[in-house]
């Protein structure tokens, strides 16, 4: 008889154990403090999609992200207007006013990357120095949380 009883309680507590983790915090909570960019890597590609060049370089340069608004914290600190999409299950940073006015966004953790894709581009070839065509460049800007 004893044994029936628990029966209940261990099934409830089965159940109770599977329930899911907390959920997700949205990208646009997310998002909100100060990052640092580490690191910016962008790759050429000729029209058959062979890459021609690549090239990465540490950047330093913090932002930071309120609400609705973000700025660079270097010289002149001009917020920028910005807004968070979601299309097609990716999660797009939209800048008002900035060179590239759509990134692609991801978040995990303490770790942010925007990226983007300029078609067509052109890259310096060293050691001539001299300007090359591309079809198409990606960018990758990877981030660390500050605070």
């Amino acid at each position: 008889m004893k044994k029936l009883f628990l029966l209940p309680i261990l099934f409830f507590l089965i159940l109770s154990s599977c329930r899911e983790d907390d959920e997700t915090v949205p990208l646009n909570e997310q998002i909100i403090g100060t990052w640092r960019e580490t690191m910016t890597e962008s790759r050429f590609y000729d029209e058959q999609e062979k890459q021609l060049h690549k090239e990465s370089h540490a950047i330093s340069t913090e932002y930071r992200f309120g609400a609705e608004t973000f700025y660079m914290d270097s010289g002149a600190k001009v917020p920028q207007n910005y807004s968070i999409i979601e299309e097609g299950g990716k999660h797009y940073l939209i800048v008002e006013n900035g060179p590239v006015k759509r990134y692609g966004l991801k978040i995990s953790g303490d770790k942010m990357i925007w990226s983007w894709e300029n078609r067509p581009s052109s890259y310096y070839h060293y050691p001539s120095d001299a300007l090359k065509p591309a079809h198409r460049q990606t960018v990758s800007v990877e981030f660390q949380r500050v605070r």
